[in-house]
């Protein structure tokens, strides 16, 4: 009687703990259910362990699973007291997790884990017969795993692309299953790492709007600097996913028990300077469906161009709509795939030479005008900076960026406007790339060049600038290796990188990061010791997602529009622009006394990723009838920039749209810069400023016309033979080895 009445006091505790420590305050069957499924193993454990003393490590192992299995429980039900899960949470068209789902497939999976063996054991034939059918189903189980966990449109997938994500998973089932056969463990650690990839997926979609590809990987350690700036919630599909993975992976465990069937009697014996060896054949067997299952897959990844054999449709400006129609799987192949670029058709070295030469002629006249006084060059690409009145009316704007709007009639503006570039909500490193090298990243197949490329020759900025006697310094107050900066900064030429080391004692706001205002007290620091012609790259990090209002000091919060009040992460951004601005009004004020000729550029590197009710009602409110799809979306490519200098500049170089706003693209600012502090240019400069003059806008997107209007990358216009120039020697500057530098360098 003891025993019972300690279960239940355990089936107890847990119960108070979910009615008053988790808020769960409704009683439900389920949760009886999950009450006496507690008490009773409690119960069973206690008796074993006090009664029979030769079982206390069974008993203890029972009490781990069992707590494991409680857990679960409580994790599910106070998602499900809370909203984030249930009828209520919004289903995407699947079922909703109920309280009924979740408990009968917890107290199942658990109840397997716990007792599943012994059954097996006592019938075997069985036991076969179910782990047989689960090797059958597992591949098409696998798919739902991951898709589940993030593909909304996961019913409104063609059957023929759900059968190639079935044979991905098949071929992975077996090279899991017979790598690590004993208990089907490998198949158990392929579901969790599944859910584990469709969970990943679920949330860099979440916080930047686009899937994970092949490129992200070598970000990771990016990611993982900043995750803790994010908020993490469950949601319907991720928890489905999960009882699923947590039901077939105690039932695969159960059933597994006499996996020993499985293997191949006998061995194989030789003997070798008179010593006998032998290997078994279940060994081997299982050695040659690990190798033929991986050079299967390799070689059709290899062999086979997934869009174009599977008509896989790669949108590299959305590239979730490619995951959602094709699947995780075959889409991270696919942009796998495409993250070689290949040479334009028709490349040589020398039809590159033979476009570039004629500008050798139009840098030499300009460089003999060149201004004999360097300024100081100041680049600040600010975190996620931007004034989101482009997509739609916003009063608040007005105010939170109050001293940004008062630049446009500062007499030291050079040009003030937007800045179009190729990335949103996420991706700074493209921004960075584009202002850099003056390339694009519409002729890299969307791939983020700092995660993959070289630089140890590739014509930029800094290389230029240190031609004509400038100091080159970048500053990023965060970790050194974000975006393999520490590696990409000094094959660009940078003489120094001052990382969050230095920044250590620098004024902080939200989750610990260095605020704007700190940056560029630090920036003015690292000015103020330079003796000569300088060039500060600076990047910042005030603005990072994500975006929580709880995290938001009381008297830092500000107001926003009535109609939009209700989006939280809106408010919390609007905030921390507002503290952008403040930051930006002490700088300026501070150079405007300076002695010293300097030239500052600003443009914020890309649009946050907020709310996307909020982004479409916002986006609906400032279409007119005069929009096209393509200028809708450009305009979430839309960022602040200006150009600000304390000397008078010689030429006038701002190009206007119809609204009479100076406009350009990322690929242009660097080498526009340049033209106002009066340096040289190199000829792949003079060509692209050439360019710039029929196309003022080129991105990621598409681009803008002098006769002011917008075009798609892929249309066929007058325009195409300075889309196909521009590509082919954009692939001489970044992956000829044996380019001419002549055309490159001042």
């Amino acid at each position: 009687m003891i025993y019972t009445i300690l279960g239940c006091a355990s089936g107890a505790a847990v119960s108070f703990f979910l009615r008053f420590a988790v808020h769960v305050n409704h009683i439900s069957l389920w949760l009886a259910l999950s009450y006496v499924f507690i008490a009773v193993q409690a119960n069973y454990t206690l008796r074993l362990s006090i009664l029979e003393k030769g079982k206390r490590k069974e008993a203890a192992v029972l009490a781990l699973k069992t707590m494991a299995g409680g857990l679960i429980l409580v994790v599910f039900f106070y998602n499900l007291a809370i909203g984030n899960i249930g009828a209520g949470a919004g289903t995407d068209n699947l079922p909703p997790v109920t309280a009924m789902r979740a408990t009968c497939m917890i107290l199942a999976g658990t109840l397997l884990w716990l007792y599943g063996g012994r059954a097996a054991i006592r019938f075997p034939n069985t036991a076969r017969v179910v782990l047989a059918a689960i090797l059958a189903v597992s591949p098409a189980i696998l798919f739902l795993t991951a898709e589940l966990c993030w593909n909304s449109a996961l019913m409104e997938m063609n059957f023929s692309k759900i059968m190639i994500n079935v044979i991905i998973y098949a071929l992975l089932e077996v090279f899991a299953v017979n790598l690590w056969q004993k208990r089907m463990r490998g198949l158990t650690l392929l579901y969790v790492l599944i859910w584990i990839a469709g969970t990943a997926n679920h949330f860099v979609l979440q916080f930047r709007g686009q899937p994970i590809i092949a490129a992200d990987i070598f970000a990771a350690e990016t990611a993982f600097s900043v995750a803790a700036g994010y908020t993490y919630k469950m949601d319907n599909g991720m928890s489905m996913s999960f009882l699923i993975v947590y039901f077939m992976a105690a039932l695969t465990g159960a059933a597994a028990v006499r996996a020993d069937a499985l293997e191949c009697p006998g061995c194989f014996q030789w003997k070798v300077a008179g010593r006998t060896f032998s290997l078994k054949r279940s060994v081997i067997r299982r050695c040659v469906c690990c190798l033929a299952a991986a050079g299967i897959l390799t070689g059709w990844i290899n062999s086979c161009d997934f869009a174009e054999k599977y008509h896989i449709v790669i949108n590299f400006w959305e590239q979730k709509q490619t995951y959602q129609s094709a699947g995780i799987a075959p889409g991270f192949i696919t942009y796998l795939q495409k993250m070689k670029v290949k040479a334009p058709e028709g490349y040589s070295s020398e039809k590159a030479n033979a476009i570039l030469d004629p500008y050798m002629d139009k840098k030499t006249a300009e460089s003999s005008t060149a201004s004999q006084v360097k300024p100081t060059i100041i680049a600040i690409m600010n975190e996620s900076f931007s004034d989101l009145s482009v997509l739609g009316p916003l009063e608040c704007v007005d105010e939170q960026l109050s001293f940004l709007r008062s630049l446009k009639n500062d007499p030291n503006i050079v040009e003030y406007g937007w800045n179009y570039v190729s990335t949103l909500g996420g991706g700074t490193s493209t921004t960075e790339f584009e202002f850099l090298t003056g390339n694009s990243i519409s002729n890299t197949n969307g791939i983020n060049p700092y995660a993959d490329f070289r630089f140890d020759n590739v014509p930029n900025m800094a290389w230029q600038l240190k031609e004509q006697g400038y100091k080159t310094i970048a500053l990023h107050p965060e970790a050194p290796a974000n975006w393999r900066r520490n590696s990409v900064y000094p094959a660009m030429g940078f003489d120094e990188f001052l990382s969050m080391d230095y920044f250590k004692d620098a004024e902080r706001t939200v989750w610990n990061r260095v605020s704007d205002l700190g940056n560029y007290k630090k920036l003015i620091e690292v000015y103020e010791k330079q003796t000569g012609p300088a060039f500060l790259f600076n990047v910042t990090m005030q603005n990072h997602g994500g975006y929580e209002i709880d995290a938001i000091e009381e008297n830092k919060k500000v107001s926003v529009d009535d109609e939009y009040s209700q989006y939280t992460d809106f408010q919390a951004y609007q905030s921390l622009i507002n503290e952008s601005d403040k930051g930006l009004q002490y700088l300026i004020h501070y150079f405007e006394t300076a002695d010293k000729p300097v030239i500052i550029c600003f443009f914020g590197d890309h649009q946050p990723w907020l709310n996307n009710e909020f982004e479409d009602r916002l986006r609906a409110a400032g279409r007119t009838e005069l929009d096209t799809d393509l200028s809708v979306e450009e305009k979430s490519y839309t960022v602040p920039y200006f150009i600000w200098s304390n000397f008078k500049t010689e030429e006038d170089l701002a190009i206007q749209n119809t609204d009479g706003i100076d406009i350009v693209s990322t690929n242009y600012l660097g080498t526009l810069v340049q033209k106002y502090a009066g340096l040289e240019l190199s000829s792949y400069d003079a060509y692209r400023m050439e360019q710039r003059a029929d196309m003022p806008v080129f991105n990621f997107c598409g681009y803008y016309t002098a006769e002011h209007e917008w075009h798609y990358i892929g249309e066929n216009t007058k325009y195409q033979p300075w889309l196909n120039r521009y590509a082919l020697i954009q692939y001489n500057a970044l992956f000829d080895r044996r380019k001419d530098m002549r055309y490159y360098l001042p």
